[in-house]
């Protein structure tokens, strides 16, 4: 008795495209074509990190002074993305696809640092420029960062221009640049540490650098 034709046509269809897939998988396989190959398996989960303020080693002085504002906190668009990216020998970057920030990496840098300098500045208001600080002196820092990532050898390296603003209205009084380079290691995890330690020793030169009124 033969199958009524549409069921058999149902059925010669199903034959096809389980031949028809093996053969693309084994293709994409060949050709290293991830996009193929992500139909024919489970694909790796992404990783996200994030970055964390960090203690200081010495508790500085309860010193009262003007409110801190944390300005505008920018990196090289070659950094700014949500993938972490490696220096990777001369010339050369390694931009991971599995290992993501959880923000924006500018957004993260500026939050970390705020956090960073209240724990600094214990007896200071201190916030960022999103936020309206309360009536009285105010002093305004910006950064500038040139270089924020790892490197081949392990280390974080943060290179960053500031300046801080005081007075009313505003002027430049200080500013400068720093070097810091941080032993982390190059997994993920060990590199999101590793920058976060280098924010924390930017901030003890940030918050050193601050006029006490």
């Amino acid at each position: 008795m033969r199958p009524p034709p549409n069921e058999a046509k149902t059925n010669e269809e199903d034959t096809m495209i389980s031949r028809f897939f093996p053969r693309v998988c084994l293709v994409a396989a060949l050709a290293g074509v991830a996009g193929l190959l992500s139909a024919c398996g489970t694909s790796t989960p992404v990783n996200f990190y994030t970055l964390d303020a960090v203690s200081p080693a010495t508790l500085a002085p309860l010193r009262a002074g003007p409110t801190v504002q944390l300005g505008a906190v920018t990196l090289p668009a070659m950094l700014d993305r949500v993938q972490i990216v490696r220096r990777d020998g001369s010339h050369q970057v390694a931009i991971d696809d599995l290992d993501h920030w959880a923000a924006p990496l500018d957004d993260l840098t500026r939050r970390a640092l705020v956090h960073d300098l209240a724990l600094r500045l214990p007896a200071r208001v201190v916030m960022t420029t999103d936020d309206t600080p309360p009536a009285g002196p105010l002093q305004v820092m910006s950064v500038s960062v040139g270089e924020f990532a790892g490197n081949g050898s392990g280390q974080v390296v943060l290179q960053a221009h500031w300046t801080i603003f005081h007075g009313t209205p505003l002027a430049l009084v200080r500013q400068g640049t720093e070097d810091i380079r941080v032993p982390a290691g190059t997994s993920p995890q060990a590199l999101a540490a590793g920058m976060s330690q280098a924010l924390g020793l930017f901030a003890d030169k940030l918050a050193a650098a601050l006029p006490p009124a």
